[in-house]
């Protein structure tokens, strides 16, 4: 059948009124049905871009725009390549590493075995290894698209693992003392600087935003700024970036995920965990996280 035939039948099955003479209709074409559907989503053909600024590896330089949690804006975030981000991404690794154990510290051979534990927590093979996260081998090799589905499950799961880290670091972030500093001045605290860092380069190279069990945990790491109400332009930047209709247990934010919608506030999220049951368990999960890790004196 040739394209021409094709578009004449299509049009054919459309133009049952004059209004709409040779339109075709998609379901989600509508921008309402686009919001929180994240970066990739187009509302003017109902479905995800996958390729589309930022894909599997997302170089930047070829298609001018990135996601991102870090910069301003796309483009900014494109201009920006992967082998300094990963060079970032490893330094923030090794400063949480530090901060954490710092909060253990004290005196004797208990605080001395909880910082080695820390410690391997933080230096896992899977995010320094040969192969892990930040490896050289990934950087050079990985792919979205081009993995099978075992290795791209193996790399999620290696994520959740280091989200959950950085959760119980974004716990331990201080509360910003005036609305400026919540909305502008993220850059004055060092350990949430770190924790966008790492996030950063999980977006670009494996596409956090994009995979459902990721992109979970990548909200699930900044919801205690919300019970902080701390820095909620982060939150809402990553509401943008993710697709909330693939997660039934974050499809209730996609409200906020609209243009010039009022972002959700700490008595918001209260409302919210108050009833609905799944949302009472990512919380729980945030608060036993943070004791397996002993960031709040769990030991």
């Amino acid at each position: 059948m040739s394209m021409s035939t094709l578009s004449n039948q299509l049009s054919a099955l459309s133009s049952t009124t004059k209004s709409s003479s040779g339109i075709v209709h998609s379901t989600s074409r509508t921008t309402n049905d686009s919001i929180g559907r994240g970066f990739h989503h187009s509302s003017q053909h109902g479905h995800a871009l996958l390729g589309a600024g930022g894909g599997a590896k997302g170089s930047g330089s070829e298609v001018g725009k990135s996601p991102s949690v870090l910069y301003d804006n796309a483009r900014e975030a494109a201009e920006v390549g992967l082998v300094n981000m990963r060079e970032n991404a490893i330094g923030a690794l090794e400063s949480l590493s530090v901060a954490c154990s710092t909060n253990l510290a004290g005196d004797g051979a208990s605080s001395a075995a909880a910082n080695e534990r820390v410690s391997n927590l933080w230096n896992n093979p899977e995010f320094i290894g040969p192969t892990g996260l930040f490896s050289t081998h990934q950087l050079s090799n990985f792919e979205r698209g081009t993995s099978t589905f075992s290795q791209n499950a193996n790399v999620d799961k290696s994520i959740e693992k280091l989200l959950r880290l950085c959760m119980t670091m974004v716990c331990e972030c201080p509360a910003p003392t005036t609305t400026k500093d919540a909305v502008n001045d993220v850059q004055s605290n060092p350990i949430l600087v770190a924790v966008l860092h790492i996030c950063e380069y999980g977006i670009r190279l494996y596409s956090i935003h994009t995979r459902p069990l990721t992109a979970s945990a990548l909200l699930a790491t900044f919801l205690p700024l919300l019970a902080q109400s701390a820095y909620p332009a982060i939150f809402a930047r990553i509401l943008n970036l993710v697709d909330l209709a693939s997660m039934p247990e974050w499809t209730w934010l996609r409200k906020y995920a609209a243009r010039n919608a009022p972002p959700l506030t700490r008595g918001g999220l209260a409302k919210r965990v108050a009833r609905d049951d799944a949302l009472v368990r990512i919380v729980a999960h945030v608060g036993r996280v943070g004791m397996e890790v002993l960031c709040f004196g769990g030991e």
